[in-house]
Order: C-alpha cells, then sequence, then structure tokens
C-alpha cells in the first residue's frame, strides 16, 4: 500500500447506511478513515473534485499500521466513471457497496437533499415529477451547484441500483466488492459486521459501538442552510480555506430531529412499478432475494 493512497472505498449508495458503516469502521484499529467522510476526488455530481494533493492531505495522519486507508463518497457507483480510475490509482482497492430498497431511498434522499439546502421543492412528489427533466440537464428546483449535474437529484434514475452496480460489476472482479444491504445493518449489525470483517481481512474487534447514524432530520430555517451553502461555494470559487467559525454554530441550532413524510399510496405503488425490473435485476447481480422490495 503507498503512503497516503487509501485502498478501501466505500462507493455508496446514499442514505444506504453509509454514514454507519464508515463510523463502524473508523473504529477499527486496522482501519484509518479519512477525516472528510466523503471527499468526492474521483468524482463529483457537484462541480470540480477534490484536487489530487488536498485529497491525499487528507490520508497524512494514517498510522504506518493501519491496513486500509478509507472514504466513503457516496455518489461513485451512480458516476459510474469512478472505480476505473481509482482501480487505476490503487489497483489492489476493495470495495464496499450499501444498498437500499428504491421506493423508500427515494424520498429519504429528497429528505437529505431538502436538509443540505439543495432541493428547493419541498413535496417529494413535485421532485419525482421533473426526474426526467433533471436526468436530461436541467437544474429545476436546485440550489448550489450550478456547474454540477442535475442527474444526482433525479430521484428515479439515482436509485436505479442495479443498473449502477451491473456497470460496477463490469469494472472490477467481483472479489474485489462486498454488498451490504441497509436491511441487514439494522437487522443484523453484529452478523454483518463480521462479514466485512471477514471480507477485509482484518482481526476480529467488537469492543466498539454499532449504533446508526444520519438518523432523519430536518432545518428549522432552510434559507439559512441555503446561505451557508451559497456561502461554502463562494469561498470554494475564491479559493478561501480559513475557516471564520461563525456559521457552524449557526448550523448546529438549525437542526432538528424529524421523521420525513411518506409519498401517498399511490406514488409508491407508482414507485414500486417503476423500479421493479431494475430490483429484479440487482437481486440476481448479488444473489439475493429481495422480493419483498417489490410488495
Amino acid at each position: 500500500m503507498l503512503r497516503n493512497r487509501p485502498n478501501l472505498f466505500i462507493l455508496g449508495a446514499p442514505k444506504c447506511g453509509t454514514t454507519s458503516l464508515s463510523a463502524w469502521l473508523a473504529q477499527h484499529p486496522q482501519v484509518f478513515f479519512s477525516p472528510e467522510k466523503e471527499p468526492h476526488h474521483f468524482y463529483s455530481p457537484y462541480g470540480e473534485p477534490m484536487p489530487r494533493e488536498q485529497y491525499e492531505a487528507l490520508f497524512e495522519r494514517a498510522p504506518v499500521k493501519a491496513q486500509y486507508l478509507a472514504e466513503a463518497s457516496i455518489w461513485y457507483l451512480f458516476g459510474g466513471t469512478a472505480v476505473p480510475e481509482i482501480l487505476e490509482y490503487s489497483p489492489d482497492a476493495r470495495f464496499i457497496v450499501c444498498l437500499r430498497n428504491p421506493v423508500k431511498m427515494a424520498p429519504s434522499l429528497h429528505a437529505q437533499m431538502l436538509y443540505t439546502g439543495k432541493e428547493l421543492l419541498n413535496n417529494f412528489e413535485d421532485a419525482w415529477d421533473v426526474s426526467d427533466q433533471r436526468c436530461g440537464g436541467e437544474h429545476i428546483g436546485i440550489f448550489g451547484f450550478d456547474q454540477g449535474d442535475p442527474a444526482c437529484m433525479a430521484y428515479k434514475q439515482a436509485c436505479m441500483l442495479g443498473q449502477q452496480v451491473e456497470t460496477l460489476l463490469q469494472q472490477v472482479d467481483r472479489s474485489q466488492v462486498l454488498f451490504v444491504l441497509i436491511d441487514d445493518l439494522s437487522a443484523s449489525p453484529e452478523e454483518t459486521w463480521d462479514q466485512i470483517q471477514v471480507f477485509l481481512g482484518l482481526t476480529r474487534f467488537a469492543d466498539f459501538s454499532l449504533r446508526a447514524h444520519n438518523q432523519a432530520k430536518r432545518r428549522k430555517f432552510p434559507v439559512l442552510q441555503r446561505f451557508t451553502l451559497f456561502v461554502q461555494n463562494l469561498k470554494r470559487r475564491l479559493g478561501i480555506k480559513k475557516r471564520f467559525g461563525v456559521l457552524a454554530p449557526l448550523n448546529r441550532k438549525n437542526i432538528v430531529e424529524k421523521k420525513y413524510p411518506l409519498p401517498s399510496k399511490e406514488l409508491q405503488e407508482t414507485m414500486q412499478q417503476v423500479f421493479r425490473e431494475d430490483i429484479v435485476k440487482l437481486s440476481g447481480l448479488i444473489n439475493r432475494d429481495l422480493s419483498k422490495w417489490m410488495s
């Protein structure tokens, strides 16, 4: 393993348990996890990706004993171009892919985009209805990344995990990939953690927390979050790296735990029909019975 070069990548998908899995791995003494969870160096839908020098600086403090240097960029799977670049950069890389029922994933992703300030359409059904336009390049109802790829907020296409996994397995040897369902993270965390340790060849380690992370939440004042996003983008464009410590406290006070409303029964049935073929494809690719996702 070359110094400062990560060799373990959680490829996504968004809202599929990547934050929890990252937190678990970060506690293992043989894993050094990037202090910035989602650097998106090999693909970013939000504009220019993180420069190589800045990216490798994230891993400078990795201890020599670390078997894996890891990061988790949730859009690598969706982008489709990240994995070939990663393999050229780190040929022996291992990949973990977190997956979820797309009917549940789509509204959860919409809620997360509302939380970050990027989504301007508060009603999920309205956002779902513009999926095709966003996938075609239109920034309808999107704030904060005019030069990025709006397809990441096309909830219909962004949640077609079967297509994305099919592309992935055309690019990398199956032995280098482990698929993890969010259902397993929730229902049997200890067993799932054992599978991950075996896949990575890690020494069994159990003295840590397996709690869930990144639970549903919203902003009390969405306009404040959009202002924060505007300032962050402005600093990036101007090359300002200094942190002034003003916005972070405000944003912490702007958070409230709250479940997002579920789509109507009619829309959920429509989504099941839209995703049915893709779920069947995914089921075959990962050799898991996903029939419950279609009912």
